[in-house]
């Protein structure tokens, strides 16, 4: 919710300031930069986009194999930080569980993905380098 803190630390989440991950472990948000992570989140090598496999992967894997994320996505890039505009406040979580579920039943191809996605979103993801970071808890990759 807009304003409201993470659960990480006593900062109130800014969608165009912060970006933040969530951890399905610990069933938390960690912002990428929170002091109470002790510092910014540590880097995981070999995660998501740094990984070869995941870089060659179909659309539909990329997603549902992605990050849960919220907050300044792409805030480098004017072109991609607008393309994430129509989510950075809610997040890529939806787009992510409905990509796992359309991959479970079957998969589908990477035009009915962008209908059902929409073309932004799929367009955001086929031109964002994720980081991965490791969740200071649990160690999972968020």
């Amino acid at each position: 919710m807009p304003g409201s803190p993470p659960q990480c630390c006593q900062t109130f989440y800014r969608c165009t300031r912060v970006e933040q991950r969530y951890c399905r472990e610990c069933k938390v948000w960690r912002d990428v930069f929170c002091p109470d992570n002790i510092g910014a989140l540590e880097k995981r090598e070999n995660g998501f986009s740094e990984n070869v496999k995941w870089a060659a992967a179909s659309l539909l894997r990329r997603i549902a194999s992605g990050p849960i994320a919220r907050g300044a996505l792409g805030a480098d890039n004017d072109q991609l930080h607008e393309l994430a505009s129509s989510f950075f406040v809610t997040g890529t979580g939806w787009f992510v569980r409905e990509a796992e579920n359309m991959e479970a039943a079957g998969g589908c191809t990477d035009i009915e993905l962008m209908s059902t996605l929409g073309a932004d979103f799929c367009t955001f993801v086929q031109n964002t380098t994720w980081i991965a970071y490791i969740c200071p808890v649990c160690d999972r990759t968020i």
